[in-house]
C-alpha cells in the first residue's frame, strides 16, 4: 500500500477509535448479549475511506484487491455482505465523524460561505415516476440552467471557497431553495453573526435576506434595476488561511506573441449573411429559404427505401429490374424485393411451404443451412398461383 495512504489510514483508525470511547453514543445499536464483532466499527470505516480514497466502486473488486494487499494492517477481513450490511448499519456513526473531522479543518472557519443547489435526475419516463420507490419524494421541478423540466431531487449545498461542505440537504424538485438554505443553517446551528454567504439570483428575497441579517448573517448582492443599495461584493483578496490553495483564475502561461497583421484594415470585408441574435431563436426573416420542395429535402436514410431527386417513387426504382436479371437461385430477400413484400412475410412464406410440402407458400430449396428460390419456381408462383398469404402455421405446446 502507498506509504502515504497507509500514514492516512492509521492517523484516521486512531481519531475513530478516540472518538468512539469519548462518544459511545454514536456506535450502531448491538444487543447486550452475543458474539462481539471480530473487526471494529473504527476498523470497519478506516476500511471505507481506504475503498473511496483508492478508487474502487464495485465491493468484490474492492475485497479481491484487500485480500492481496490489506491484509497486513486488518487482523480480520469479513465477506462482502456481512460488509455491506454492518456499512449500511452505520449511516449515523459516518455522518457523526463526517461532522466532527469537518470542524477541524482550517477552513470550517472561513468567513465566507457559498450556497447553491443542483437538481438529480432520478427518470425520464412517465413509467419509472409511477413505479420507482421514490415516489413521493421525487417530484418535477425546473432546471433553469438547462431550460427543461426534469424528475427527480435537488441536492443543496453549503461549502467554503475551497470546497469544504459546511451542510447538505437533499429535498424535492420543487422546494425551494431558500426556504432549504434557512432550514440547513438553523438544523446546523450555523447562524454565526459575521459570517457571508454568496448565492446565485436563484436565493434573491426580502424576507431571506431579512431571516439572514436577524441571525447576523450577510447576503451581499448586485444592484438590479431600482433595488436599493446592497451590501458590497466581497474582495477576491484572499484572506491569509487560504493562500496556498490553487486559484481556478490564475493566468495562462506566457506563449509567443502574435505577429501583427500587416494587411488587416486593407482588405475588404466579405459581406456575411445577417443572423439572428442567440437570446431571440424565432427571427425567421434571417434563416435562410430553401428553393426546392419539402418533398425533395426529406430523404430517408434506410438502404430499403432510399429516393433520388430524379424518381418519383421507390417502387419504380425497384420494377426497373426484371426478374431475368437475376441469378438461377435467388435468396428470400431478393424474391421478397420482387415480390413487393416484406422480409418477414416472405420467411414466413417459406416456412408455410415447407410445412405443406409444396403445397402452398414460396417455393424455396435449402442449400445447406441457407433457403434459395429458384427463379423459375417463383415465376410460376406468379404467373400461375398467383401470390397467397394463407394462414400462417399452428404452433404445437407440449405441457411438462
Amino acid at each position: 500500500m502507498n506509504p502515504d495512504l497507509d500514514t492516512l489510514a492509521t492517523r484516521l483508525y486512531v481519531t475513530i477509535d478516540d472518538l468512539l470511547i469519548d462518544h459511545p453514543e454514536w456506535a450502531p445499536e448491538r444487543l447486550a448479549v452475543g458474539i462481539a464483532p471480530r473487526l471494529t466499527d473504527a476498523e470497519l470505516i478506516t476500511l471505507a475511506v481506504i475503498q473511496a480514497l483508492i478508487g474502487f466502486t464495485s465491493e468484490a473488486q474492492f475485497f479481491r484487491y484487500a485480500r492481496t494487499h490489506l491484509t497486513p494492517w486488518f487482523r480480520y477481513l469479513p465477506d462482502r455482505p456481512g460488509y455491506n450490511k454492518r456499512l449500511r448499519r452505520s449511516g449515523q456513526l459516518m455522518q457523526h465523524l463526517t461532522g466532527h473531522l469537518a470542524r477541524t479543518c482550517p477552513s470550517w472557519t472561513d468567513d465566507l460561505w457559498l450556497v447553491d443547489s443542483t437538481p438529480v435526475e432520478c427518470g425520464r419516463s412517465r413509467e419509472t415516476a409511477k413505479r420507482s420507490d421514490l415516489a413521493g419524494w421525487a417530484t418535477y421541478g425546473y432546471f433553469a440552467s438547462h431550460s427543461r423540466y426534469f424528475w427527480g431531487l435537488r441536492l443543496h449545498l453549503i461549502t467554503t471557497p475551497s470546497g469544504l461542505p459546511i451542510a447538505y440537504a437533499l429535498t424535492g424538485a420543487r422546494t425551494d431553495e431558500r426556504d432549504t438554505a434557512l432550514d440547513m443553517i438553523a438544523f446546523g446551528g450555523l447562524d454565526t453573526a459575521g459570517q457571508t454567504m454568496i448565492a446565485d439570483k436563484g436565493y434573491r428575497s426580502a424576507a431571506f435576506e431579512t431571516e439572514l441579517n436577524q441571525a447576523g448573517m450577510n447576503l451581499p448582492q448586485p444592484e438590479i434595476g431600482a433595488d436599493p443599495a446592497r451590501s458590497p461584493l466581497p474582495q477576491s483578496v484572499p484572506p491569509d488561511h487560504r493562500i496556498g490553495q490553487p486559484d481556478p483564475q490564475s493566468p495562462a502561461r506566457s506563449r509567443t506573441p502574435r505577429r501583427p497583421d500587416q494587411t488587416r484594415g486593407l482588405r475588404p470585408r466579405t459581406a456575411t449573411h445577417p443572423r439572428p441574435h442567440h437570446s431571440n431563436l424565432a427571427q425567421r426573416n434571417c434563416q435562410p429559404r430553401w428553393t426546392c420542395p419539402i418533398t425533395h429535402r426529406v430523404r430517408p436514410l434506410t438502404p430499403w427505401n432510399q429516393s433520388s431527386r430524379g424518381s418519383t417513387s421507390t417502387g419504380e426504382h425497384h420494377m426497373k429490374r426484371a426478374l431475368s436479371e437475376y441469378t438461377d437461385l435467388l435468396t428470400v430477400e431478393e424474391a421478397s424485393e420482387y415480390l413487393r413484400i416484406s422480409r418477414a412475410l416472405g420467411y414466413q412464406l417459406t416456412r408455410q411451404y415447407r410445412i405443406a410440402k409444396g403445397d402452398a407458400g414460396l417455393p424455396v430449396v435449402q442449400v445447406g443451412r441457407c433457403l434459395r428460390v429458384p427463379r423459375r419456381a417463383l415465376a410460376r408462383f406468379i404467373t400461375d398461383g398467383g401470390i397467397k398469404a394463407a394462414e400462417p402455421p399452428t404452433a404445437t405446446y407440449r405441457s411438462t
